[in-house]
Parts: C-alpha cells; structure tokens; sequence
C-alpha cells in the first residue's frame, strides 16, 4: 500500500521541486527549447491554462492570443518530465483573463537572463470542453505535487459556484492598527447598494482568511460606463504569503476579483494614502463610517496594554451585558485612576461611545485591593458598573463585529481590550442586570439616574417588543353579555385557583360575571390543563384561562385579559384574594356608578386575622432612597366603624373596578414597570389626570394573603426590581405627588 502521510507527500514534492531546478541548471549552456502541447480557456477559473515544456528558468511568462493581446502569466509551476530526459520540465502556466477574448493561443513568450523567447504553440492542442481542460490540468498539476501554486491552481479549477467578476486588485496591504487587510481596485460588475456583500474571504497563498467584512463603491474616471473602484476590508491575521483572490459572497452568487503580476502590496505609509481619497469619494454610509474609522487608527491603537503592564492585569471587564440592540452595561473594575484616564470608549462599527466615570456605580472591591496590594491598587472602590446607551452599532454589517473597550491615558498611551457581550434577552437578562449590585440606600436614586434604571428599562423595551402568543380554552359557556369581567393573573402558583371558584360560585348574581385567568407561567401549563377541568367539574361556574406563550409580567398579562374582556365593568384581582361576602361585585359596581365622578374603586382588604391590609394608598417620600414610595394606609391596624367611601390618591391592584371603557381608554398598565410594583398607583394617577377620583369602599371587605401567589425570590434582584419601579414612577409623577399628595 502507498505511503499518503502528509511527511512522506512533502517530501516527494520536495524531490520533484529539487529534480526541475536540477534540469534547469543541468540546460543552462543549451539552446532555448520549449513546446506548448494543450491550452485552452476555463471560464469558471477566470483565464487561460497552458500546458508544455521548456529547456531554461524564465524570469517572466506571458502568453500571446490570436488577436494580439498579451496576457502576464499569475501562476507557473513546474514538474519532472521523463520522456524529456535532460532536455527541459513540464509546466501548467495560468493567466488571469474572465472572458475569452480570443479563440486561439499563438505563443508562450518567455524572459530568460533579458532575452525574449517564444513557445510556439502551432501544433498544440486547442481543448474544447471544460470537462477536458479540468482533467489535464489536474494530471498535470498532481504530477508536479502538492505545493503552494499546484493548490492555487487546483482551488480555481474545483470553484463551481463562483462567477467571475471582471476587474482587476490594484493594491493591498495590512492595517495593525486595524487589525486586518485592505484592498482596492476596480470591477465591472459592482454590487447594488442594497445587496452589498454578505461575506469577504481572502485567499493568501496557500490560506483562506476571513472575519469581519466592509466594502465600498466609488466612481473611477479612468474606467467611466465600465466599471467603478472599490476598497475592501477584511478583519485577519497579518500574513506574509501574496493575496491571490477575493471572494465575495453577494445575493446574486459569489464573485472572485484576483490578483495579478501587477498587484502591488503597499507599507503602511502608502497604504493609508491611498486609501484616504477613495473613502473621501465612496458613497456615504455606515460601509464607508467603519472604513474611515478602522483608517484613523494610529500605531498607538497597539500600543503595550496597561491591562498588564508593571505586573498583573489593571482593567477588568467581569461582565458585558447587552441591552436592547444598542445599549450595553459593563461591570468589572480598573486600578488605574482615573486621573490618569484621559478617555475610556467603547468601539464598535462607526460608533465611539465615551464612558463617563463620573456617572458610574462604584463598588467596593477589596478582592482586587488584595490581589494587587504589592502593585498598589489605589482605592478599595475600584470597581464600577457603566451604562453606555449607543455603544452598539446595529447596523447589520457589524452586527456580529464584538465591541472594544479603549483606554487612552492622559500621557497619549492609548490601549484596547475586546468585549464578549452577553445577550440572554427577557427576565433573565434584567434578573442578571439587577443581581450585579446592592446598593446602599443613599446611592439608590444616582445608581437608577446613570446605569440601572435605562438599563432595566431597554432589556424591558425589547423583551416586550414582540408580544407573546396565548391559547385560549373555555370552561363551560361564558355569559353571552357579561356584565363583570374578572381579570386574574396567575403566577406560580394554581391552588388558589379552587379557593376563589368554590366561593364565587356560592351566589347566583356570579352568573353575570365572566372570570379571566391569565396564566403567565408556561411551566405550569400542564398542571393547569390536568387541573381546570376537575374544578370546572365540581363547582359548575364558567371560567375562561389564556395560557401564556413566555412569562410577561404582572401588567402586559392583565392588559392581555383586558383586551379578551367583553364586560361593563372590569375587575383587577390577585388569585390570593377571596370575598368575605358574596355581591361584593354588585356592591362595589352600585357604588361606583352612584359617584359619577369615580373612575376607580377598591374594597377594603383584611388580613386573616380582621386588621387591615389595604384600604387606600398615599405616598411618602423616603428620604434614604430619595424617591416617593406607596404608603398602604393604616396598613396593620384594626378597621374603624366608618360605613362611607373614601377617596385616595391611588388604590392598589390587588382588588380594583373600573369601567372596561375607561381602562381601554387610558391603555391598561403601563407596562414599562416589570413584573409588578407600582403600576397600579400609576393607573390611579392616569386616570385622576382626566379628572376621576379613586376610591375605596369600606363595606366590602375581602381577606388579602399579600404575595402569596408570587412566591418567593432572590433578595437582591427583587429589591432592586421594586426599585427600578419606584425610580420610574417617580420620574414620571414625581412632580405631580409632591405637589398634591406627598406625606412625610
């Protein structure tokens, strides 16, 4: 069996190399000799392919068509051939031309030692097929090896896919400062502006490279009606092999634009100048921002990082979150100070985001004080959490480009690290945004202002951007004209579920009611389905339930019933609420309408043991959160004998009617607050806004359990929940309350 190791291939390609450059020195005293024995135009590889023989090393190869046209050979490579004993070498020459412009090969001109010499090929053999040409080239090509120009060829030859593009790669260079490869040149057949490439690959030498891809058009004089310039950038390793090729992946297919003898690769210095004045005529857009971006960077953009310079590492990012599609928070800490910070930036595409220390939540970090206590780390309060609102370009071009965070010190030095966003989207992104840091008290509010509240309020934004599907199953016949609409969202928990149906089905007036449950926990959804039915069964009250696609939160699940209800009054009720008399619902509706100018009413609700739990809400100002917070009024204490309505600058929606009208006409609740906390008291104040009052009546009493139908959660992400929702209320009605209701 033959040996195909890839050491015993190598070393039989080095022989054949070695035997050809040993023929070559063997004819050096001969006469010129040579014969082109086949030829022929592959279309799909983009020029011409020449197959013969030659007695001398030729300096240059070109090949001259029947209608005069003289083509500079790419690529030649040589192998041994027996039947030519010490006379000469076989070679596959290929010359770069996407469209045959003659039939016919004439010569192969070759330069040996400053003499011309032609390689006639009168007698040779035209190929007709592709099929053909492809064979005997890679016979050809096998027999000389497999070496870097032999696996050039052999890649233009397998290309199926790919169509030629007619043009030409002036000049190309490599970029340190960004990190990648620049090509310019022209074609003639440009892509649209709205299809412009969706992958770039360079082919150098014998690699392919390939990242993050820009390209521009812009208008060439010289080639005026026949094409138009373009500049390429591909973001890769620097290379020392010449660029071949570039691929381009467009909506139309792949196109490939190569290189020739004429190719020049530019230094640093000359490859800026020229870029600057085809960027300067390129078509303005986010391509042409990113290029004009990527060409200022200087030589300092690489400078040594002081990430890690005088010892251990200076910066650290211990968490990048994305938020919404531009905004990103980054959390970790930095033993520089910030003094010394000239500018700290977040790159990305076209975008230059400065971070503003000064607006930062500062941590205590004594774990980096430790660490680098021989270092020096300067204040136990190294660490930070930053909000950065457009760090993110969303163009789509860079949208899998990853961010930088940049350094520049006031010295000049400027340095860079790359940044991994996280992007886990919905509850889990805030719950992991709200878990970074327990504030203390007196931070609360500059914490919410600069970094957490637009953070939390750009992962709600987009999480609720696309609204979630919901089934909906009918247990029995709902009323066909309901008068109440029963709305109850159900989260965690379903037990309550049989508590609340055994009592409301006590009374016949519930035969005018239709109950809603909306059922925000999709995990549940199958003991829900197992379970309803059962109840259903045994207490013989029709209920409706909308079984929610994803968890969505206390208001968007009520505004999701409220859009399903068909009654004149609607009812907002927490499943862990149940009536102590049976027409509260008639009771609470006769006294609403007997108050013509009351939008909201609510009943009195106890706890188990007869005090109160709520029977209005106030607001009082906090003065170590600095923010306004709900006050439930006499919350603890005994009821009084008072049998007349109260009126309250907010009710909680715990237990709440309204007219369907007036909740649809204000839009339900605000769902900018996040799982629940405060949306109800920002109903209230919507609703006084168009001059309605909110009240409660005393005489219907219902037993509230209070959270019981949330279940419990992690301390620090539901602190800091609560207050993002007492932050955003306040900075929506923070004015109004201190004006009309605010208590100390």
């Amino acid at each position: 069996m033959a040996d195909s190791s890839p050491d015993r291939r190598g070393t039989e390609a080095a022989q054949r190399a070695g035997s050809a450059a040993h023929l070559f020195a063997a004819t050096r005293q001969q006469p010129f000799e040579g014969h082109v024995d086949v030829y022929g135009h592959h279309a799909k590889a983009g020029g011409w392919f020449v197959i013969g023989w030659i007695s001398h090393h030729p300096d240059r190869m070109a090949l001259v068509l029947a209608d005069q046209a003289m083509l500079p050979a790419s690529t030649i490579v040589f192998h041994p051939r027996p039947d030519l004993g010490h006379r000469g070498v076989g070679f596959v020459c290929f010359a770069q031309q996407e469209a045959a412009s003659a039939t016919s090969l004439l010569a192969a001109m070759v330069d040996v030692g400053g003499e011309g010499w032609a390689v006639h090929a009168a007698e040779a053999l035209a190929v007709s097929t592709q099929a053909d040409l492809t064979a005997r080239v890679t016979k050809a090509l096998t027999e000389a090896g497999s070496d870097a120009q032999s696996r050039r060829l052999l890649e233009l030859l397998q290309r199926r896919d790919a169509e030629p593009a007619a043009g030409h790669i002036e000049a190309y260079g490599y970029h340190d400062a960004a990190e990648g490869w620049f090509v310019c040149g022209w074609t003639t057949q440009p892509w649209p502006d709205d299809s412009r490439p969706q992958s770039i690959r360079l082919l150098l030498g014998e690699r392919e490279a390939s990242g993050d891809g820009y390209a521009v058009l812009y208008p060439r004089g010289d080639i005026a009606g026949r094409g138009v310039g373009f500049a390429i950038f591909v973001r890769a390793a620097d290379a020392a092999e010449p660029l071949a090729s570039v691929h381009l992946t467009l909506l139309a297919g792949e196109r490939i634009l190569r290189s020739s003898s004429m190719t020049n690769r530019l230094p640093p210095a000359q490859l800026l100048a020229r870029l600057q004045p085809i960027l300067a005529a390129a078509q303005p857009g986010p391509q042409r921002d990113v290029l004009q971006t990527l060409v200022r960077r200087d030589a300092s953009y690489r400078a040594e990082p002081i990430l890690h310079h005088n010892g251990p590492s200076r910066l650290e990012i211990d968490l990048a979150l994305q938020c919404g599609p531009s905004g990103l928070v980054l959390s970790g800490w930095c033993a520089v100070p910030d003094s010394a910070i000239r500018d700290l930036r977040v790159l990305h595409g076209s975008r230059s985001s400065s971070i503003d220390l000064t607006r930062c939540i500062r941590i205590d970090r004594p774990d980096v004080v430790e660490a680098l206590n021989q270092q020096g780390a300067g204040q136990i309060r190294c660490g930070f959490v930053a909000w950065v609102p457009d760090a993110i370009d969303p163009d789509r071009s860079v949208v899998d480009e990853k961010p930088v965070l940049e350094v520049e010190l006031e010295g000049g030095r400027t340095s860079r690290r790359t940044i991994s966003p996280a992007a886990p989207g919905g509850l889990a992104a805030i719950r992991q945004l709200l878990s970074i840091v327990d504030l203390p008290n007196g931070e609360v509010l500059s914490g919410f202002n600069n970094v957490l509240g637009p953070a939390a309020a750009a992962l709600n934004a987009a999480r609720l951007h696309v609204r979630t599907d919901f089934e909906t199953i009918h247990y029995g016949t709902p009323p066909a004209k309901p008068r109440y609409s029963v709305i109850i969202p159900l989260h965690r928990r379903l037990d309550f579920v049989e508590y609340q149906l055994a009592l409301f089905s006590a009374h016949p007036h519930y035969a005018q009611a239709e109950f809603i449950y909306v059922l925000d926990d999709p995990p549940l959804r199958r003991e829900a389905q197992q379970s309803f039915p059962s109840i259903f069964t045994r207490f013989g009250l029709p209920f409706t339930t909308l079984l929610l696609e994803q968890n969505i939160g206390y208001a968007p699940a009520n505004n999701i019933g409220l859009a399903a209800a068909r009654g004149e009054h609607v009812v907002f009720l927490n499943s862990d609420v149940f009536p102590d008399t049976a027409d509260w619902l008639q009771r609470l509706a006769r006294r609403r309408t007997a108050l013509p100018d009351t939008g909201i009413i609510g009943p009195l609700l106890v706890f188990q043991d007869g005090s109160i739990q709520h029977r209005g809400m106030s607001f009082r100002f906090d003065q170590e959160f600095n923010l306004y917070l709900n006050h439930h009024i006499d919350k603890g204490r005994r009821p009084s004998p008072e049998l007349d309505v109260a009126f309250h600058p907010a009710v909680t929606a715990a237990c709440l009617m309204m007219p369907r009208a007036l909740a649809t006409r204000v839009g339900g609740f605000d769902e900018g607050y996040i799982l629940g906390d405060f949306e109800d008291s920002d109903l209230c104040l919507r609703v006084q806004e168009l001059g309605y009052r909110c009240a409660v009546d005393p005489t219907v009493r219902m037993f509230h359990l209070e959270r019981q139908s949330q279940g419990a959660s992690s301390q620090t992400w539901r602190r800091n929940l609560t207050l993002y929702n007492a932050w955003r209320h306040q900075a929506r009605w923070g004015e109004t309350i201190r004006q009309r209701w605010a208590t100390a």
